[in-house]
């Protein structure tokens, strides 16, 4: 599903000079907001100048229905524009994340004014279902992939947990059933059963007070003798398994929506329990 809105951002700071000319309609930013899942993994993998003009993201602040992005980039002598798009997911982790993109085009002005604009719409344009203010939000320079910025939630990018191997997956690996495991479906994720993954009892916790994140194998391969066993949703089981760093789904593209730590596995021997 796609989705367009067109707005006019009317507010602009600008540092520099306009070379004299005068401040018209035309000098209006316009602002495109879409709804693709498809069209954001696209950009995402080509964060570059092909894909976007320059600019600096400076921040996010969403105050209830409201998104503010802040952004700087170099002109003052022509039309710019502004395309936001949102991936159209939301993670089951707690708290939720969800993730946009931000395209510029500048329209070939060569003007070196500095320009420091904010980026205003409402989320309602986008989603009915989901209040930002409550999610970690991911934003992502089309321009430049190491800038990015974020607003909310929980970042594990930036938690030091990972350091003292709370997030490692620890289990013994056999080719014998004696993992305890729930088949768990996950927001954003690929493997044998596509987003079904199976979920250890152990837990991490997620950085904020009361919220965890589940540890996974995540199964991408599973011996020929069992190959025709497909799990079910919400089911317990016993596997054997064994990690399998090299598979089939290294390059299937995927959101970014983090769900837990998890390790990939070829599923040696699978039994169902209660």
């Amino acid at each position: 599903m796609k989705g367009y809105l067109i707005l006019f951002l009317l507010t602009v700071a600008v540092f520099g000079c306009r070379k004299g000319r005068e401040i018209t309609d035309d000098d209006q930013t316009s602002l495109i907001i879409t709804r693709s899942s498809s069209d954001y993994f696209e950009a995402s993998l080509n964060r570059s100048p092909e894909n976007s003009d320059p600019f600096d993201l400076k921040s996010i602040v969403i105050k209830g229905d409201s998104v503010e992005i802040t952004v700087g980039y170099s002109g003052g002598c022509k039309h710019h524009s502004f395309e936001i798009i949102w991936n159209e997911t939301l993670s089951d982790t707690e708290p939720p994340e969800t993730g946009i993109i931000i395209l510029h085009d500048a329209n070939g002005d060569m003007c070196e004014a500095y320009i420091t604009e904010t980026l205003v719409f409402s989320i309602s344009s986008l989603t009915d279902d989901i209040s930002f203010d409550t999610v970690y939000v991911n934003v992502l320079n089309g321009y430049d992939p190491g800038d990015s910025t974020s607003s909310g939630g929980w970042d594990p990018g930036d938690t030091t947990d990972y350091d003292d191997g709370s997030y490692e997956v620890k289990f013994t690996e056999s080719n014998d059933c004696n993992v305890k495991v729930t088949a768990s479906r996950v927001i954003c994720g690929t493997g044998l059963y596509n987003k079904l993954w199976f979920a250890l009892e152990d837990s991490v916790n997620a950085g904020i007070e009361g919220y965890y994140f589940r540890k996974y194998l995540q199964p991408v391969a599973i011996e020929k003798s069992i190959a025709g066993f497909v799990p079910v949703q919400g089911k317990k089981y016993i596997v054997g398994a064994r990690i399998q760093k090299v598979h089939d789904y290294l390059d299937v593209q995927v959101c970014l929506a983090y769900s837990g730590p998890s390790v990939p596995v070829r599923i040696m021997c699978i039994k169902e329990t209660n």
